[in-house]
C-alpha cells in the first residue's frame, strides 16, 4: 500500500496516476485501486486519462459506472465490457463483501478469468457447455435481456473511492496492481488548487485571479482555523459563490452557511 501524504500532490495526480491507469488500459494490469481523499480530482485525471489512451488506440473502450449497483448489476457490468475497461467511480457497493466473489475471479492475474453466477436469476441463461460465440449469439436473440451465467473476462477495472483502504476486502486489494490511498494535508490542496487556478472557470468564467485567490485564500484560512478539509470541488463550489453574491462580501456569509 502506498499513502501518499508526502510526495508532491501534482507528481502524484498528473503523473503517477496518469501512468498505472495507461498500465490498466494498455492490458499490462486487471485493477487499480485509487482510494482517500474526496473532491480532489481523482476521477478527472483517470478519465483523461482514458480519453487520451483512445486517441492512440481507437480499439480501446471504457465504461463508466457511478451510483450504486448490485451483485447481478456487477456481473451484467462486467459481461457488457468482458474486453474493455470499466471505471468504477465512487460505488462502495461494488467493493462490498456481496460483490467480492465475483469481482476477485473478473481481477484475477489467471489468463482465462472465468466468472459465473451460481444463483438461479431469472436474468440468466444456462451457458454449460456453450463456446464464448454461443453465448454470445444466444444473448442476442435474447436481445440483450438475458445473459449467459458464465462466461471469460478478458477486460479490466480501475476503482476510485472514498472509502479507506483498510475497510476493503484483502483479497480484493492483492489483485490491484496499484493500490494508493491519498491523503494530503491542506498545504498540499493549496498547492495544487494553485497549480490548476488559471484554468478554472466556474459557471460564466467571470472572476479575474485576484478574485480567485481571494476565495482560496478565505477557504484556507477557515480551514486551519476550524480544522476543515479543502478540497478542489469545494473551491469550484465556493467560486460560484463570488459570482452569485459579489456584493459587501456576502459570498463569505454563504460560503460558511453552505460549505464549511
Amino acid at each position: 500500500m502506498m499513502t501518499i501524504n508526502t510526495i508532491d500532490i501534482n507528481e502524484v495526480l498528473d503523473g503517477h496516476i496518469p501512468k498505472l491507469t495507461t498500465m490498466v488500459a494498455s492490458g499490462n494490469a486487471e485493477a487499480i485501486l485509487i482510494c482517500g481523499d474526496a473532491g480532489i480530482g481523482k476521477t478527472f485525471v483517470v478519465e483523461r486519462t482514458l480519453k487520451q489512451y483512445k486517441l492512440v488506440d481507437p480499439q480501446f473502450h471504457y465504461s463508466l459506472i457511478g451510483g450504486d449497483i448490485s451483485k447481478i448489476g456487477l456481473y451484467k457490468a462486467l459481461y457488457d465490457n468482458r474486453t474493455g475497461l470499466i471505471l468504477f467511480d465512487d460505488i462502495d457497493s461494488v467493493l462490498s463483501s456481496d460483490c467480492e466473489d465475483i469481482l476477485k475471479n473478473a481481477i484475477n492475474t489467471k489468463k482465462n478469468r472465468v466468472i459465473s453466477y451460481k444463483k438461479s436469476n431469472r436474468d440468466l441463461f444456462n451457458a454449460a457447455g456453450m463456446s464464448e460465440m454461443q453465448k454470445r449469439r444466444t444473448y442476442l436473440e435474447y436481445e440483450g435481456e438475458k445473459y449467459p451465467n458464465q462466461f471469460s473476462f478478458a477486460g479490466s477495472c480501475i476503482f476510485i473511492s472514498n472509502k479507506s483502504l483498510e475497510s476493503i476486502d484483502e483479497a480484493v486489494k492483492d489483485r490491484c496492481v496499484g493500490r494508493i490511498y491519498l491523503n494530503f494535508p491542506l498545504e498540499q490542496i493549496v498547492q495544487r488548487i494553485l497549480y490548476l487556478i488559471n484554468d478554472i472557470n466556474p459557471r460564466n468564467g467571470s472572476l479575474d485571479v485576484n478574485q480567485k485567490y481571494e476565495v482560496l485564500q478565505h477557504l484556507y484560512e477557515d480551514a486551519k482555523k476550524k480544522s476543515l478539509k479543502l478540497s478542489l470541488r469545494n473551491y469550484v463550489n465556493a467560486l460560484s459563490y463570488r459570482i452569485s453574491f459579489p456584493d459587501n462580501g456576502e459570498w463569505k456569509e454563504m460560503v460558511d452557511l453552505y460549505l464549511n
